[in-house]
């Protein structure tokens, strides 16, 4: 893909919990995206302390992150920078976290009911038009992770999604949120998920429609 004339765009990485690797995906990711030349990560293991630094400056905010609840204050602090123009970019876990947060749920567009074990599926393509996925050029890909079972809430484009127990569970989706964009990958939940062409793809893409490129 061809890049920009353009500075890094400021971004804030905010990643921890528990159940996963975090040190290592969060290193793969953030190789990925600085790769890129688009984008300069800040990491940031303290949830709070991150939330307290977004601020106009902070183009995109990535977050991967397991479990925890937010303040109300927290809550405001998040949706009041996305609908006022930032990108958001929720990775796999971000999905199962916060669930004490309806405001947190329908910024992201789903409530978490479980997920599968790790094992091998299916992605199949749905938004083939979708600038994200502009590096996809196949239909359907064979995928190594967990399938997170979730409802979605409000309105979402979903952009790719795995039949599971006769249904299409959506995996990837994208919406505005007011001034700003929400881009949700299902994927990554450990270092060799994080390695897969498909999740680099969708990391690159998703990261940029966010904000706008």
């Amino acid at each position: 893909m061809k890049k920009q004339n353009i500075p890094p765009l400021k971004t804030l990485f905010i990643v921890g919990g528990d159940s996963h690797d975090f040190s290592t995906n969060s290193e793969i990711i953030s190789k990925e995206l600085e790769q890129s030349g688009v984008f300069e990560l800040k990491n940031c293991m303290d949830l709070s302390e991150g939330l307290r630094m977004l601020d106009k400056d902070i183009k995109l905010l990535i977050l991967y992150y397991c479990g925890g609840n937010l303040k109300k204050e927290e809550e405001f602090l998040l949706s009041n920078w996305v609908n006022e123009g930032g990108g958001f970019l929720g990775i796999h876990s971000a999905a199962a976290s916060f669930r004490n947060s309806e405001a947190y749920q329908r910024l992201l567009g789903c409530r978490y009911r479980g997920h599968t074990n790790y094992a091998a599926f299916q992605l199949n393509i749905r938004g083939e038009d979708h600038s994200s996925l502009s590096e996809l050029t196949a239909e359907k890909y064979l995928v190594f992770d967990e399938i997170y079972l979730i409802d979605i809430i409000g309105e979402v484009e979903v952009l790719a999604s795995v039949k599971f127990s006769g249904k299409e569970i959506p995996l990837v989706w994208a919406a505005k949120r007011g001034k700003g964009r929400l881009f949700f990958i299902g994927l990554g939940h450990s270092p060799e998920a994080c390695r897969q062409e498909v999740f680099a793809s969708l990391l690159r893409g998703g990261s940029r429609w966010a904000v706008g490129l």
